[in-house]
């Protein structure tokens, strides 16, 4: 019998060694980076590594909704002409304005001189979209500014660009 007895008493020894380190190691199970020393956590990074393949697309989204309509058409109108006259005997000052039709805005304007009237000095006090009574348009406002000996007559038309159907 007590050839058993050696056996028996090593592998008792080694169950009571294995008992005891497993209960050690449940006791120092790292949790959190904070139980590693910071010098020790430094000298583990390494090299950051290659970039990796890209990935498959993700599915398509859903439709979004309609946006607004835009412009539906464009359209320019020219005021009826204006007068200036050197002499005063149609005024020194004249303002043409142009409308757009109704449910129309401007975009731009400006105005044109009759190449058939005499030409003489005029000076542009003001061309600026308006809006009043009679609609949306754009307004020229010219002035005679001839040196005294020249007579002749200047005429004006206004112009703007309309934009319709705005939707």
């Amino acid at each position: 019998m007590r050839t058993h007895v050696k056996p028996l008493i090593i592998a008792i020894v080694a169950l009571l060694v294995l008992a005891g380190g497993s209960a050690a190691a449940s006791r120092y199970i790292i949790t959190s980076t904070k139980q590693i020393k910071p010098s020790v956590l430094k000298s583990l990074k390494g090299n950051r590594g290659p970039q990796g393949p890209k990935g498959t697309p993700g599915p398509a989204g859903p439709q979004g909704p309609r946006g607004p309509a835009g412009v539906a058409h464009i359209d320019t109108q020219t005021s009826a002409e204006q007068f200036v006259c050197s002499d005063n005997s149609c005024g020194y000052e004249a303002v043409a304005t142009a409308y757009c039709p109704a449910g129309e805005i401007p975009l731009s304007g400006g105005y044109i001189e009759d190449p058939n009237r005499t030409h003489f000095f005029t000076d542009v006090l003001a061309s600026l979209p308006v809006s009043d009574a009679t609609g949306n348009g754009w307004s020229v406002d010219i002035v005679d500014i001839s040196p005294s000996a020249t007579t002749g007559q200047g005429g004006l038309f206004a112009k703007v660009t309309c934009a319709g159907g705005i939707g």
